[in-house]
């Protein structure tokens, strides 16, 4: 996520990240979706690493709630549930462990 943040705001093009496990190379990909970076991964196991690199079109953002933020600020998490949901009238719904909430969070 850090390094996500430091180049959707700063004037790299790209950054490689170290290698990692095909688990937490998928969590990259994913969390560079919502920060609107594009992924590749290279090398075979166990050398394989995932670079994050800006669209040429541009697109990069910053999401305004980060995942380490909401870890350490629980209140964090219910301030930006309360703007999301005064802005865009977002209604919770029960959430199971595991569940993709970015539907939830779109709709």
């Amino acid at each position: 996520e850090r390094a996500m943040s430091g180049l959707a705001r700063g004037a790299a093009r790209s950054h490689a990240l170290p290698p990692m496990s095909r688990g937490k190379r998928k969590v990259v990909h994913e969390m560079a979706e919502k920060f609107g970076l594009e992924t590749q991964s290279y090398e075979r196991e166990p050398n394989r690493y995932t670079e994050l690199s800006k669209p040429a079109l541009g697109g990069v953002r910053v999401p305004s709630l980060l995942l380490s933020a909401a870890a350490s600020d629980p209140q964090a998490v219910a301030k930006a549930v309360a703007a999301l949901k005064a802005r865009n009238g977002l209604v919770l719904r029960d959430i199971s462990a595991g569940c993709d909430v970015n539907h939830l969070l779109q709709s």
